[in-house]
């Protein structure tokens, strides 16, 4: 995994960059699989917003993979790899990045516009939310909280196909 941030001093922005293979905790993982409902709607990929506020509520019904019904829960063809918070005169925002994964087998990736936290957006307050508690969560994980060590596991998204990966 890595990671970036900016510390402002002296009226400077130096920027951090760290990378680590670290094993991810679950708790990062389920923080950035949280993110997907947001990630879908703002590009204008899921426009239910009942089902995105079903999903926001219950990603546990919506964002796991289960054997029976999956060809029903249409986000997880979608999968939120980072963030970037953006700072504005009217307060704070983010960009999620993430992918779409195609019939084919192949994915695309792409990011969402700047969303504003104190916009109109319908679910401005559970993105500030949900964006908040991945940052906590990435924090925690640079202070050393990683999962236990385990050859099978491997980086964010273990058990979940990466169409990019051709086994070397």
């Amino acid at each position: 995994m890595s990671y970036k941030y900016d510390v402002n001093v002296n009226n400077a922005v130096n920027t951090n960059s760290t990378s680590s293979d670290a094993v991810v905790h679950d708790d990062l993982r389920l923080a950035f699989r949280n993110l997907i409902p947001f990630f879908a709607h703002v590009c204008e990929e899921i426009t239910d917003e009942q089902l995105v506020k079903n999903a926001i509520e219950n990603p546990e019904l919506h964002l796991v993979k289960s054997d029976d019904e999956d060809e029903k829960k249409p986000f997880l063809k979608y999968r939120v790899d980072s963030f970037e918070m953006g700072k504005r005169k009217d307060g704070e925002a983010v960009i999620l990045s993430g992918l779409k994964y195609l019939e084919k087998g192949e994915a695309v990736g792409f990011s969402t516009p700047l969303i504003k936290f104190d916009s109109d957006y319908a679910f401005a307050i559970q993105l500030a939310n949900s964006v908040s508690h991945a940052r906590s969560e990435v924090f925690e994980y640079m202070q050393g909280k990683q999962a236990e060590t385990n050859d099978s596991i491997v980086g964010l998204f273990e058990g979940e196909e990466d169409p990019d990966d051709d086994g070397i």
